[in-house]
């Protein structure tokens, strides 16, 4: 797999952020832009804007994930739900493979992308 990791949004002493970390070293990965979720924080507004130009969207939640096309509105109320974390950010671990978003932990959801942007290229 050739895909990079463009951006990553991530918070400290977060259980899913530190399984996502594990997981990007295990990928041999290394973050081109690295954020501190709790030292910025992306709105509803800023959040939409970060995926608007990807295709698919991956949202873990739990032990279940989905892809979403943001562009079908159909889909994009959902995925704007379950992208938000209760206090209305973007929920961390969030990642970014070229033109594909994946939002929580779930080790075959970020397979998935990864998978996904490998085939975009």
């Amino acid at each position: 797999m050739t895909s990079e990791l463009d951006w990553y949004l991530h918070r400290k002493n977060c259980a899913s952020c530190a399984k996502s970390q594990a997981w990007i070293l295990e990928q041999g990965l290394e973050a081109i832009e690295q954020i501190d979720a709790r030292k910025e924080r992306f709105d509803e507004q800023q959040a939409l804007q970060l995926v608007a130009g990807c295709a698919p969207v991956f949202v873990a939640r739990g032990k279940s994930w989905q892809a979403y096309d943001p562009q079908d509105p159909a889909q994009a109320a959902e995925m704007r739900k379950k992208m938000m974390g209760p206090h209305g950010t973007l929920r961390a671990p969030a990642l970014r493979f070229g033109k594909v978003f994946a939002i929580g932990f779930h080790e075959e959801m970020l397979q998935a992308a990864r998978a996904a942007a490998d085939q975009a290229e």
